[in-house]
């Protein structure tokens, strides 16, 4: 990252720099909860709001946790969700999708993702829908863990807990099909919404089940660009992933990276995948596309060749570190 810091430099006579145009966080738990009743409720916090505020004081959960939990609520549902007779009706829940996404990401949903998210509700109810908004890509990306939406407001939660918790790794069967350029034909059973349904909503994110791997360690350094696992895959092999460590991207002592990404939330925009944080750990088959891995992560290989693994950065002159990554194919 030397080079991207001194040409950042160099532009900053000219330009405002990204740091100073960001809004910095807080510790401050009641004010973020407040804001979130205010963005999901349409109204200040009251006294039911206090264990919300103790739950990201205590780092037992997220913005987005937060949320979830309240989008998903009686309190939520007695105001913004058909209920009786009228949920069963056929499109009941296409005006309380709307809102929902208005609220979740700020912005008017576009023709498609009204039409994706409304079948969805319709069809596996509405908590299904605010499972795959929270865990869509656009959300991630817009606000991660800890931005509450339609703000300038972020707590200052340790984004390692997020990432140790698999916060990231959050994409539905049907996004993560989409997000990693697969068709709507291709079949992705690894953690498919049946799978949700049998576990139930409780294991969802944060806490949902962990793949379990018995297959071949690789020690994946953070100062290269890839490493060769020394696996072939074929095409229709399924590789399961788990990985845990730590890596340094820069001399800056903030600036370190868990296996789903920078612990500061920051890109790379030369990495292989400039729209995931800088410092994820990512994969590639051959020379194919990169795709993300993850601290835990399932992906269903679409050709064959070597299995590359790399951590998502643009220089590594700079970094220190590494990932440990317990592979096996099905």
């Amino acid at each position: 990252m030397g080079r991207m810091r001194m040409l950042i430099l160099v532009a900053a006579a000219f330009v405002p720099t990204v740091a100073a145009a960001q809004q910095p966080c807080t510790t401050d738990a009641r004010q973020v909860v407040d804001r979130i009743y205010r963005q999901i409720l349409n109204r200040p916090s009251d006294g039911t709001a206090a264990s919300f505020a103790t739950q990201l004081s205590r780092q037992g959960a997220t913005v987005r946790d937060v949320i979830d939990r309240i989008v998903t609520s009686d309190v939520y549902a007695r105001q913004f969700v058909p209920s009786g007779r009228t949920a069963n009706r056929n499109g009941a829940y296409d005006r309380a999708v709307d809102t929902l996404y208005r609220k979740l990401m700020n912005r008017s949903p576009s023709a498609s993702d009204r039409s994706y998210y409304s079948r969805i509700a319709n069809e596996e109810g509405f908590p299904a829908a605010v499972d795959e908004i929270l865990g869509s890509r656009a959300y991630e990306e817009q606000f991660g863990d800890w931005r509450v939406p339609g703000t300038n407001i972020a707590f200052c939660g340790d984004s390692r807990i997020a990432a140790n918790r698999g916060s990231r790794d959050r994409y539905s069967d049907e996004r993560y099909r989409r997000d990693n350029g697969f068709t709507s034909d291709d079949r992705f059973r690894g953690d498919s919404r049946d799978d949700y349904n049998r576990r139930g909503s409780n294991s969802y994110r944060g806490s949902r089940d962990t793949v379990g791997t018995s297959g071949r360690s690789v020690v994946v350094s953070a100062a290269q660009p890839w490493t060769d696992t020394g696996i072939d895959v074929r095409s229709g092999d399924r590789l399961l992933m788990d990985a845990s460590g730590s890596a340094k991207l820069s001399p800056d002592a903030n600036d370190m990276a868990a296996p789903n990404g920078s612990t500061i939330n920051r890109l790379a925009s030369g990495a292989p995948m400039k729209d995931r944080p800088a410092g994820a750990l990512i994969g590639r088959i051959g020379n194919g596309p990169a795709f993300f891995v993850g601290s835990q992560g399932t992906i269903d290989a679409r050709a064959n060749g070597r299995l590359y693994l790399a951590v998502n950065d643009d220089y590594f002159n700079d970094n220190s570190g590494e990932y440990r990554v317990t592979i096996d194919i099905r």
